[in-house]
């Protein structure tokens, strides 16, 4: 569990330090030279830092404001490069590590490895320390509280909470929304009985953190034994 959380932890510091260098090939392509925005024809930002590393500005004249973007473009796509292939490298091991470690989490429905990895974080090894489900879905923020007013009658999830944890189990449930029959069929219930596509997100998200939960305890509690 520790080689995930450290590996996990390594992956993060590589996404956040991509996502400040795409936005920085952004900012540089919005006050570059037209000749060179248009030989960067890709579509995405990333398939552009792909292109633009390859750039081999003057060294010489790197006075010119023309060289100085081209440098910056080059090493910009140079870096980006470098640290999806860090991303894809550790990905690779998280995805081993998580199936040796939580085959049954990985085996549920649009849980992959990096989603895994976050929850066995955000859960610890010790998964008996949750007494319930319903306490590691508060853990998530997503145990339900009233929040009814007058004849009113509602509920909203608990915003407290690990919001990686929130933001995974999020994810999981827009995945299941667009790929997952029995996920769509519930939301349209919901919808057919006046609620709205919000309010069944919140539903999916309480069942998703159950199943989780017991996934994760079938996993882990052999570990403890």
């Amino acid at each position: 569990m520790e080689a995930i959380r450290n590996l996990h932890l390594v992956r993060d510091s590589a996404v956040k330090s991509r996502t400040a260098a795409l936005v920085q090939l952004r900012d540089v392509l919005v006050t570059a030279p037209d000749e060179l925005r248009q030989r960067l024809t890709a579509k995405t930002l990333q398939a552009k830092a792909m292109q633009a590393k390859s750039f081999r500005p003057d060294m010489e004249r790197l006075h010119e404001p023309e060289q100085a973007v081209k440098y910056a473009l080059r090493d910009l796509g140079r870096r980006i490069y470098d640290l999806t292939a860090e991303i894809n490298a550790t990905d690779k091991h998280l995805t081993r590590l998580a199936n040796d470690v939580a085959l049954t989490l990985m085996a549920l429905p649009q849980v992959g490895p990096v989603s895994a990895a976050q929850l066995l974080v955000a859960a610890g090894q010790n998964i008996d320390r949750f007494p319930s489900e319903a306490a590691f879905a508060r853990l998530c923020g997503v145990a339900p509280i009233p929040v009814s007013s007058g004849k009113t009658n509602r509920m909203r999830l608990h915003r407290g909470g690990n919001r990686q944890a929130n933001k995974i189990i999020y994810l999981i449930v827009i995945c299941r929304l667009r790929y997952d029959l029995r996920s769509q069929i519930y939301r349209d219930r919901k919808k057919a009985l006046g609620h709205s596509t919000s309010d069944a997100i919140r539903s999916l998200k309480r069942y998703v953190a159950r199943e989780l939960y017991y996934a994760m305890k079938r996993d882990l509690s052999p570990m403890e034994n």
